[in-house]
C-alpha cells in the first residue's frame, strides 16, 4: 500500500512538472498531497511523545467528566432513536 502511497503521487507529480506548460492547479494539488504526507510521517513519529506528555495526563484528569458527557450522549442517541422509530411505525 506505502507503494501506491508513494509512487503513484510521485509519477503524477513528476508528469505536471515535466510539462511544457504546468497546470498550476495541478502543482498546487500534488505540493498538498506531498505537504500532508510529511506531515503525516512527522506525527506518526511523534505519538509516543503526544499520548504520554498530552493525551494521557489530560484523559486522566477528565475521565469522569468524559464518561459523564458519553453516558448523556448515549442516552440521547438512544432517545433519539426511539423517537425515530415511533414516528416510522406511524
Amino acid at each position: 500500500m506505502n507503494g501506491f502511497g508513494y509512487a503513484y503521487p510521485a509519477y503524477e507529480c513528476f508528469k505536471a512538472v515535466e510539462k511544457n506548460e504546468p497546470d498550476t492547479e495541478q502543482l498546487l494539488f500534488w505540493c498538498q498531497y506531498w505537504v500532508l504526507v510529511a506531515v503525516f510521517t512527522v506525527g506518526e513519529r511523534g505519538t509516543d511523545y503526544v499520548y504520554n506528555v498530552s493525551l494521557r495526563p489530560y484523559v486522566a484528569k477528565h475521565e469522569k467528566e468524559i464518561d459523564l458527557n458519553l453516558l448523556k450522549l448515549r442516552i440521547k442517541a438512544r432517545d433519539i432513536s426511539l423517537l425515530f422509530w415511533e414516528k416510522a411505525a406511524i
